[in-house]
């Protein structure tokens, strides 16, 4: 009963789930930033995020370095590499 209800809350939109929180807390205002530093080339996260994950996908990130270094400047793609990274 109560995942039903949860999962309908979810499905509308009404609740978020909360795994990986810090993770995607931090994702979000680095994707925050890039859009209010990209003069109006982005207008959300979502396109940015969308830019990340097709990288990801396709395995090519030479293209999302060159966006995220016009955004925030040489050098940022690699600090973001080694900070996002995980590290045993």
């Amino acid at each position: 009963m109560a995942a039903e209800m949860l999962g309908r809350l979810i499905k509308e939109k009404k609740l978020e789930t909360v795994e990986r929180y810090s993770e995607r807390s931090k994702l979000y205002v680095l994707l925050d930033n890039m859009v209010e530093k990209s003069n109006g080339e982005y207008k959300n996260r979502s396109e940015i995020f969308a830019e990340f994950a097709k990288a990801n996908f396709i395995g090519n990130y030479l293209p999302l370095a060159r966006i995220v270094e016009k955004i925030l400047g040489k050098g940022e793609f690699r600090k973001i590499a080694e900070e996002y990274s995980i590290n045993p």
